[in-house]
């Protein structure tokens, strides 16, 4: 039911804004922007080698108006992982899926105020996992923090509303979350402990010296706060520190779980930088600690570091990067996986 509601706005939404005036000197345009992420992993310690199409397929976008925009990015994902000289049944997969499909009014008041204030519906990735990927423009080596321990960390299926402030020093954002939007499934699944269905979602960024120097102006500070209103489900928030300068960049997040009711509970933080010491070379180090704690008492800490080197082809079009990275657990100092991993990613 909540997912025909969002239908029925959107429908209003877009027919009351495909009846504004044309400017004269708009032209309608499409993007389209195919991408291609390649991966190859060795495992010393499970004695497992995959191949895997990670999260590849197509943006299409879509200018329809000066203040309406579509766009729909379809994706698919191939594995296959070999352990020892076998391919179990469950690790050759081939997935499709629809990753994003929204629509944008770029000024809800345009013709009444022109306040600024922006609508996205459908299904999109939330701010706080464009600010990730902004600092951390990695994801065809690993995804970002909140993306890799929480199953719903980066798309939601609802209703965002955005606004600027001081040119775009201050960005905020508050969205209604109707579900699950993985897969291309707009179900409700009141059995994940993860489930999108009925949550607020509030994200402010602030970039306080914006205005001050190029050295400081792509520093900022952000807070996520995702809380769902099933009493079964896990709510988190994070705070996420980035910094951007020349060939330089880092970042530094925190986050955590605070459901009552939850089975468990999640903390952790994430530590990343870069350096492109030339056109083409980019050495990139990552740290991630996570704490999972049951209701029972029991506590599952996890360490990865990942170190590498990433080179750029083409203007970035092409890129390939070399890594290694271990998973222990610190308690017990057991390595859970040494991997020796090749990544490249083609987008145009």
């Amino acid at each position: 039911m909540k997912f025909f509601s969002l239908l029925f706005l959107s429908l209003f939404a877009i027919s009351g804004y495909s009846q504004e005036v044309q400017d004269q000197s708009f032209v309608e345009s499409l993007k389209v922007k195919p991408y291609l992420r390649v991966r190859d992993t060795n495992d010393s310690v499970t004695k497992k080698n995959s191949m895997e199409f990670d999260s590849s397929g197509i943006v299409i976008e879509k200018i329809v108006s000066p203040n309406l925009s579509v766009l729909f990015n379809p994706e698919f994902q191939r594995q296959t992982a070999i352990q020892g000289t076998s391919i179990g049944t469950s690790n050759d997969y081939l997935g499709f899926f629809v990753n994003e499909a929204y629509f944008t009014i770029n000024d809800l008041t345009r013709t009444n105020g022109d306040l600024g204030i922006k609508l996205t519906a459908g299904a999109y990735a939330n701010p706080n996992y464009k600010m990730e990927t902004y600092y951390q423009p990695f994801r065809f080596i690993y995804k970002p923090f909140e993306d890799k321990i929480l199953s719903n960390g980066k798309r939601d299926l609802g209703v965002m509303i955005s606004k600027n402030f001081f040119g775009d020093a201050i960005r905020s954002s508050v969205s209604y979350i109707t579900g699950e939007s993985s897969n291309g499934e707009f179900s409700i699944n009141s059995n994940n402990d993860n489930v999108n269905a009925g949550a607020m979602r509030l994200n402010l960024t602030v970039f306080p010296f914006r205005e001050a120097n190029d050295a400081l102006k792509e520093l900022s500070i952000g807070l996520n706060l995702k809380s769902v209103l099933m009493s079964v489900s896990r709510s988190w928030y994070s705070l996420l520190l980035g910094y951007k300068y020349d060939k330089f960049s880092t970042s530094l997040e925190y986050l955590k779980s605070y459901s009552t009711n939850a089975a468990s509970y999640i903390s952790g933080a994430s530590f990343f930088a870069s350096y492109e010491i030339c056109s083409m070379l980019q050495p990139l180090v990552r740290w991630d600690y996570t704490d999972t704690s049951a209701t029972s008492g029991k506590r599952t800490p996890d360490h990865l570091i990942v170190m590498g080197l990433n080179s750029k082809w083409f203007d970035g079009k092409l890129q390939a990067a070399v890594t290694y990275d271990q998973d222990y657990n610190p308690s017990t100092m057991v390595a859970l996986a040494k991997r020796f991993m090749i990544s490249t990613q083609y987008s145009y």
